[in-house]
């Protein structure tokens, strides 16, 4: 029978990790082709599909000890985003609110990062298993039922151009191919033709495996992030049926008991505030080390500050604003330019890592390939590379590390070049921190810049208005959550 709460059914175990297309669900056991299917004979790939074993009964086990573990919780709307982005687990259901009296116990990855895109062809990462032109059609009953209920089971994988996916490819033709993949193991990327619109691409991972199970407590491969009571998430129902219900190994007996986190204030008046209660809100759910500037500029902002914070991508994104007595995360909160103090986004290295502005890349290409050596401060030299009406001029030089870059449009050059030299001269001597660090900077006080660098396997991205986005680079310091 199925367990129920408010947000949704859970069916009875065994659960599977499970993905659709269009997002992550919960579903019962794989489901396997009917006995007709099984005896149809492969094509000729050289891809030998293993033989479905039939599953035996198991020994009884005997519990383990329970081994309780104590959870700063994420806010329930941090909860909800995760499941919004199809990162979010859920322990269970046999540690569901009705039975485990610590209540739902929410995970997030903290060992290992399922693809989500294929980036090369042939891949490192997976093995072809079959191409289907129609499994709508082939894996169902003229309906697409089994289809249906087998797409919650598959990782969906989008290739990262039109040219990463073959022309041809040698891979079995023979539905019940796909069956021979492991439970909980199988990706499919869509390859449409003008001759098959609906052809899809199987694929088995070559040299990882996606965990199906939780075999430790605490785990090795996920972070708990959240205990709630049932009562607690009604707000949330439509986003729960996103995360993936991953059930514990039998004798587990995993059991978490929450640890509220304190109250935001209802008003920041100083950054202070911001730094020791956001900040540290961060600090106790983010996945990556928070770091945020120790203090603001002095006289940068009058009144009261505004902040909108969230995690993303096992990481962090703080906005910070003057503005209007308002709660964080309030949606009354508009940052504009004109009120904008800083943005901080951090995530792990490996993710793809993006600039907030197009306009504003951290690797501007020059305009040509000549440029002019100029000096800007002692011991410093740039490269100019002259602009157009439509391209800018670009002036780039490297400091402590880091390479920076200016870029000038609409004024005179010896207005760009003095720009340039007055932020050389400005950070002659300074410590920049982590490494591989960009800058990108633009001509006016108020115009945007921005800054990147890693540290920790962390990759730290600052946007702020005038040449600000390197000053608070160098505030940048730990942040530690409450005790």
């Amino acid at each position: 029978m199925p367990y129920k709460t408010s947000w949704g059914l859970f069916p009875a175990l065994p659960i599977l990790l499970t993905l659709s297309g269009c997002g992550l669900q919960h579903t019962a056991a794989p489901y396997h082709p009917p006995h007709s299917s099984a005896s149809t004979t492969p094509a000729s790939t050289g891809i030998t599909p293993s033989s479905q074993s039939t599953a035996s009964a198991s020994p009884a086990v005997t519990p383990s000890p329970t081994t309780t573990i104590t959870v700063q919780n994420a806010p329930p709307t941090q909860i909800e985003s995760w499941a919004k982005q199809h990162i979010l687990y859920i322990l269970g259901p046999s540690n569901a609110y009705d039975v485990n009296p610590g209540g739902t116990i929410f995970l997030l990855p903290k060992a290992f990062h399922i693809p989500t895109t294929l980036h090369h062809w042939p891949s490192s990462r997976f093995q072809a298993v079959a191409v289907l032109t129609n499994p709508g059609i082939q894996l169902g009953t003229g309906t697409g039922t089994l289809w249906n209920q087998m797409t919650s089971s598959i990782y969906w994988l989008k290739p990262a151009s039109s040219s990463v996916l073959p022309r041809t490819i040698s891979a079995s033709t023979d539905p019940s191919s796909v069956f021979t993949v492991p439970a909980g193991q199988l990706f499919a990327v869509p390859w449409p033709s003008s001759a098959y619109p609906e052809r899809v691409l199987f694929l088995k991972p070559r040299h990882f495996k996606v965990p199906t199970e939780v075999n430790h407590w605490p785990s090795h491969n996920f972070r708990v992030v959240a205990v709630y009571p049932e009562k607690d998430l009604p707000g949330m129902s439509p986003w729960l049926n996103l995360a993936r219900v991953i059930p514990e190994a039998a004798g587990l007996n995993a059991r978490a008991t929450p640890i509220p986190l304190s109250a935001l204030p209802s008003a920041l008046s100083n950054y202070a505030a911001v730094r020791n209660t956001v900040g540290k809100r961060l600090a106790q759910t983010a996945d990556v080390p928070v770091y945020l500037p120790s203090h603001l500029l002095q006289g940068s902002y009058h009144g009261d500050l505004d902040v909108k914070y969230s995690e993303k991508n096992q990481g962090y994104s703080i906005t910070i604003g003057a503005g209007p007595a308002l709660p964080a995360n309030s949606p009354k909160i508009e940052i504009g330019n004109a009120e904008l103090l800083g943005t901080i986004t951090a995530m792990p290295w490996y993710l793809p890592f993006h600039a907030r502005q197009d306009d504003m890349p951290l690797y501007p290409a020059p305009p040509h390939t000549q440029g002019l050596s100029i000096p800007l401060a002692p011991g410093i030299t740039g490269i100019q590379y002259t602009g157009t009406e439509l391209i800018p001029t670009l002036i780039t030089w490297h400091e402590d590390g880091w390479t920076m870059n200016f870029l000038g449009t609409g004024v005179s050059a010896s207005i760009i070049t003095g720009s340039a030299k007055s932020i050389a001269k400005s950070l002659v001597g300074a410590k920049l921190p982590g490494t591989h660090g960009r800058a990108t900077f633009s001509i006016g006080s108020d115009a945007p810049s921005e800054a990147s660098y890693d540290l920790h396997g962390t990759r730290y991205f600052i946007y702020a208005n005038g040449f600000k986005a390197v000053t608070l680079a160098q505030q940048m310091t730990a942040v530690k959550p409450s005790s």
